[in-house]
């Protein structure tokens, strides 16, 4: 993709239209299956859209279409059945709805391990369970609306892009507006004025890269092995400081977002399911890129093409939402109360102490805030290497030092 390539339209309503059109199709191009079509829908603004246009494409191709939702009636800032029940009341969708309370990673048997990675996500149980009652409605592909962040975010250089295109009370305006978002001058100074240089932003991806290897929680060969490996010079930072949102286009076109993808193939090929996305639709993607950040956000307003393109269809409360619900509560309660993973952690072998440094499980670390996700990880870690590994690593002949 030409990272100097923009779009320049007429009015807010041409660019939602043609927003919409290339969602449609993403979402048409992805609706090709033999089997019913499951969406995973939450209430946001990523999944939202997605299930109203496959609905009207399903409706069109004589498709079966159902929604499947987490629910949580314990946690219930994480809950989104509030968004996601009105949209299937009102498109006649037959919704699935996973109670979540009681569902947490178990490191038993009936755990999926891939043979290459420890999982990352200690939330999988919850995917587990959604995938299972979606097969058992012959559901053969799901549509997901990961990754949508990524292409509304990274509009620090809106005020810039307001004054070189001559919209001076436009960018006062912008600017009051994000400083009493910012809650300080300071924040404001360094993440909207200063930030988007790009003689600092520059030095940003210079110094991050630096500073990339904490010494404090790594043992010293590992920091040494992962800082000669990062000496390689990543080809999207220069590419991309001719595009009109850099940090967005690196993470757009980086490895992430395919890393996820596949990893998630092997959870759902236990259920003879694939996941599609939408938003990572190539002419989705380069129209996202080359739009002016105030089709993003704008006085406040989080995403305000997408109200745009759906005001007539989003159910009230989803049209004046402009939150996000992050599931961080969740997984660290899951976490503390993981006792099975507190097993591992504090278990004899501890394999993980040849990486990660032993202060950093100490019950005296708990000032530092990621002591459960970082005991979680290394007691998983120790379960991939026993259960997993090891008995591969046999069974293909490699040596025990190898192994290690």
């Amino acid at each position: 993709p030409d990272p100097e390539h923009r779009v320049l339209l007429g009015s807010d309503e041409e660019y939602a239209a043609e927003f919409k059109r290339l969602l449609a199709q993403a979402v048409t191009r992805r609706m090709r299956c033999r089997g019913s079509i499951g969406t995973q829908l939450s209430g946001g603004m990523d999944s939202v859209p997605i299930t109203i246009l496959a609905k009207n494409q399903a409706s069109k191709n004589d498709q079966n279409l159902s929604a499947y939702s987490w629910a949580f009636d314990d946690s219930l800032g994480a809950d989104e059945i509030k968004y996601s029940a009105p949209l299937c009341q009102k498109l006649s969708i037959e919704q699935y709805v996973i109670k979540c309370d009681d569902l947490w990673f178990d490191y038993g048997h009936s755990a999926t391990l891939d043979p290459t990675t420890p999982i990352y996500n200690p939330f999988m149980t919850y995917n587990h369970e959604l995938f299972k009652q979606a097969k058992s409605h012959s559901v053969t592909v799901m549509l997901n609306g990961i990754h949508g962040d990524v292409l509304y975010n990274y509009t620090q250089g809106i005020l810039y892009e307001l004054v070189k295109a001559g919209r001076l009370r436009q960018a006062l305006a912008e600017a009051s507006s994000l400083l009493r978002s910012s809650g300080s001058i300071k924040v404001f100074l360094k993440q909207f004025i200063l930030r988007p240089l790009p003689l600092v932003n520059r030095f940003l991806v210079w110094r991050a890269r630096r500073n990339s290897i904490r010494d404090d929680i790594l043992q010293p060969p590992i920091v040494n092995q992962l800082k000669a490996s990062e000496s390689q010079v990543d080809y999207l930072v220069k590419e991309s400081r001719r595009a009109l949102r850099p940090s967005q286009w690196q993470v757009v076109f980086g490895d992430f977002s395919g890393a996820d993808a596949a990893l998630g193939r092997f959870l759902e090929s236990e259920y003879e399911i694939e996941r599609r996305y939408p938003f990572r639709d190539r002419e989705l993607c380069e129209f996202m890129l080359a739009i002016p950040s105030t089709q993003l956000a704008l006085n406040g307003v989080k995403r305000p093409i997408v109200k745009r393109a759906f005001l007539s269809e989003f159910p009230e409360n989803i049209a004046k939402r402009n939150s996000k619900t992050y599931f961080a509560d969740v997984t660290l309660d899951g976490m503390v109360n993981d006792k099975q993973n507190a097993e591992w952690g504090d278990s004899q072998a501890r394999q993980w102490s040849h990486y990660v440094k032993e202060c950093y499980i100490d019950e005296k670390a708990m000032q530092n805030h990621l002591f459960h996700v970082v005991k979680w990880r290394c007691g998983y870690y120790d379960y991939w290497k026993s259960v997993c590994y090891y008995p591969m690593a046999k069974k293909i002949g490699l040596d025990n030092e190898r192994s290690k």
